[in-house]
């Protein structure tokens, strides 16, 4: 179990809302130039790690997720680009990070169960929680998601929880073949671009689609 208290989860608390912040402010701007900036450049620091990581016995793997990074950053693009954009992206984010705080501090105070030998780290409960927190999220944002998303809140709220949890171990399993811990170097306490945006790749995806859909 890792501490509250201990150095690393302070640099990860402090880097996390540092993160999250400027992630709002580059939705709710009113120029689109910061946002481009901003996810191009998150953009290029996934896909330098992706071409960075040793793994020539699984070459098809990392083109494969190559490709699925770039296609669920357009559409990150696409989702913002649409009219009511700001406010999908919004909702989308806080659900991603409900998911990923929601795992982590359940998992940490809880985490018996292993999940999967794919991200050992990992367990039941730390999946319940994710989606407790992405449900209470889920509820808070409910009148947004009723006048934006034609689906129902709680099925939204699973579908991307289910999304982020899967996102996280394609990336893990990536890693884990290439016999790598950490993709790189982004925000203290998280590792790389890919470590911290693992949960996101995915879960845009299916939310485009269901946007669309």
């Amino acid at each position: 179990m890792t501490s509250f208290f201990d150095k690393q989860t302070i640099y990860r608390i402090f880097s996390s809302i540092i993160y999250s912040l400027i992630w709002i402010y580059v939705i709710i701007t009113d120029t689109n130039t910061s946002f481009l900036i901003f996810v191009l450049t998150l953009a290029a620091g996934s896909l330098y790690e992706l071409v960075k990581i040793k793994s020539e016995p699984y070459y098809y793997f990392r083109i494969g997720l190559i490709i699925y990074v770039i296609i669920s950053f357009f559409s990150l693009i696409a989702i913002y680009n649409l009219h009511n954009g700001k406010a999908l992206l919004l909702i989308l984010c806080f659900q991603v990070w409900s998911n990923d705080i929601g795992g982590y501090i359940i998992g940490n105070l809880l985490g018996k169960n292993k999940f999967s030998n794919i991200s050992p780290n990992k367990t039941w409960e730390g999946i319940i929680g994710s989606f407790i927190f992405c449900l209470i999220t889920g509820k808070y944002f409910k009148a947004l998601i009723n006048i934006n998303i034609e689906t129902n809140w709680i099925i939204l709220c699973l579908v991307i929880s289910i999304a982020c949890i899967l996102g996280d171990l394609v990336i893990s399993k990536f890693k884990r073949i290439s016999h790598q811990k950490d993709s790189g170097f982004f925000l203290p306490g998280h590792g790389g671009f890919l470590d911290r945006l693992d949960s996101l790749f995915l879960s845009t995806l299916i939310y485009y689609l269901i946007i669309c859909i």
